[in-house]
């Protein structure tokens, strides 16, 4: 029976050293999608970012201020 166990360990690393050769995504020059077409990233400048970061922290603050008034009033109703 302990010759079951030697040949699975064979087969596991078999698949495991041909998993190593396979190139990966972020390895790739090009992006493709659905066609071979290449892609490009947008890039964005600093000011861009900060804006665009102000824009996120204010929106997440007034949804943040919206739950917290949302749960206390149904909680504060509940003990009236």
């Amino acid at each position: 029976m302990s010759w079951g166990g030697a040949v699975a360990a064979m087969i596991s690393s078999i698949k495991n050293n041909t998993l190593a050769k396979r190139t990966k995504v972020f390895d790739k020059e090009i992006k493709a999608g659905f066609s071979n077409a290449p892609t490009y990233d947008k890039k964005v400048t600093k000011e861009e970012m900060d804006s665009k970061k102000q824009l996120f922290k204010i929106a997440r603050r007034s949804a943040e201020n919206e739950n917290f008034w949302v749960f206390f009033c149904r909680f504060s109703l509940s003990f009236l």
